[in-house]
């Protein structure tokens, strides 16, 4: 098995076994508890990572603020932290964010954390309605990384979903692509982007020709994607696409544990 494999299958289990914790019925104190014993006994620090963050929803639940920040210091890194701070405190007005995250990227232009904080700033200018800045911002983060699909992706899901210009959201994420498949990641992810661009545009030929991509990729648990969609398949109208592409793809995401919610 893959490191990244290892990593995901262990954050899943502990995520389950978080789960069963608190359907089981033992208070709150009680299974914060249970959480800090399993973190002493463990060893590896992927798990001690997932089981912190476990702990730390339950001092949220609990409204234990101080716990909840001394974790936050301690999974968080520096900028994220800083964030975090900086959002929580201007809740009420996204744009008393923007400032700040703008003096922090003329401060360090070279910084190594200056993409996130870019990312950030178009998260706020998008918040405020300026959806038009932060698709500009994604698509300048793209010609600096000419090897990530994702800014391209967001500035697509920002000109369909967000400008809800559909058609011109269509040529960016045909950008996307070509990048995803020539680096072999976040194929399916893109892919299901184009698929939600294609549905608004009413193009059911195109999802389809999606859907069968998707089933014909071979995918390695050593490059970054997402599981198994199927949103923009249920939301097909009836009839809208080859009945039988419709048969294996419900099929494909059945075996993938993904039923239909109802």
């Amino acid at each position: 098995m893959s490191e990244i494999a290892r990593e995901l299958q262990l954050r899943a289990e502990i995520h389950r076994w978080a789960d069963d914790l608190r359907r089981s019925g033992a208070t709150g104190d009680a299974r914060i508890r249970t959480i800090e014993e399993r973190i002493k006994a463990e060893t590896d620090e992927i798990a001690l990572d997932a089981l912190k963050f476990a702990l730390r929803l339950e001092y949220e639940d609990k409204g234990e603020d101080a716990a909840v920040d001394a974790l936050d210091r301690e999974l968080l890194s520096e900028v994220e932290y800083w964030y975090q701070k900086l959002t929580q405190a201007n809740r009420s007005d996204y744009r008393k964010n923007i400032g700040p995250i703008e003096d922090k990227i003329r401060a360090k232009p070279d910084a190594p954390e200056v993409d996130q904080l870019y990312n950030y700033l178009a998260e706020q200018v998008s918040l405020t309605g300026d959806y038009a800045r932060a698709e500009t911002i994604y698509l300048q983060l793209a010609e600096r990384h000419p090897d990530d699909p994702l800014p391209l992706n967001r500035a697509a899901f920002n000109k369909y979903a967000l400008q809800e210009q559909p058609e011109a959201a269509m040529p960016i994420i045909e950008r996307a692509l070509e990048v995803s498949y020539r680096t072999g990641e976040h194929r399916r992810y893109i892919l299901g982007t184009k698929a939600r661009i294609a549905l608004e545009l009413k193009r059911y030929d195109v999802v389809e020709s999606v859907l069968s991509e998707i089933m014909r990729l071979k995918m390695d648990s050593d490059i970054p994607d997402v599981k198994c969609e199927r949103d923009f398949f249920d939301r097909l109208p009836p009839d809208s696409i080859d009945p039988e592409v419709a048969r294996r793809y419900e099929a494909f995401c059945l075996a993938a544990g993904r039923a239909r919610r109802r």
